[in-house]
């Protein structure tokens, strides 16, 4: 089945936000963990980060339906805590894709066109912060490119996230 992506609009909001919850709660269950966030949580996630200056959002859509997400923003001093943005320097947020969806390679297709808008607004480098537990994420990025650096920290939920990078020309 053939999916269509594009760039995301605040229509999308409330779809992108279920695609979030139902991506996050399945690949929590799967580790044995208890689903966290609730569809408003991740409404105010997607807005916040569409509101961003320079955000560039992209969706996957099966018919009507918006089946996955992931959205690029500037990079920002002390991992988005700080008030500068680092030039040049992509940070790619909310990657998911319905469980329904699951390996289709849309998360790969969402992610390689994010990469090529960000390559065409100047951006040379990318960066995501991703579980430790998420193999099938971190499979996706290994296969675009991603390498992972020596950086974790701990979410608030208590699990372990990596950061991972590469470049963009």
């Amino acid at each position: 089945m053939s999916h269509a992506i594009r760039a995301a609009s605040h229509a999308d909001i409330d779809a992108m936000a279920e695609v979030w919850v139902l991506a996050d709660g399945k690949r929590r269950a799967d580790i044995g963990l208890p689903a966290t966030a609730t569809v408003e949580q991740a409404r105010h996630l997607v807005i916040d980060r569409l509101g961003r200056a320079g955000s560039i959002p992209v969706v996957a859509r099966d018919g009507d339906q918006v089946v996955a997400m992931a959205i690029g923003l500037p990079a920002r001093e002390n991992d988005g805590a700080g008030p500068e943005v680092i030039q040049g320097l992509l940070h790619v947020s909310l990657v998911a894709v319905v469980p329904t969806a699951w390996g289709r390679r849309l998360a790969a297709r969402v992610l390689t066109t994010l990469l090529d808008d960000a390559r065409t607004a100047g951006y040379t480098a990318a960066q995501l912060w991703t579980h430790e537990s998420n193999a099938r994420a971190i499979a996706v990025y290994e296969r675009l490119g991603f390498a992972r650096t020596s950086r974790t920290k701990v979410d608030i939920h208590g699990e372990i996230v990596a950061h991972w990078h590469r470049t963009l020309v």
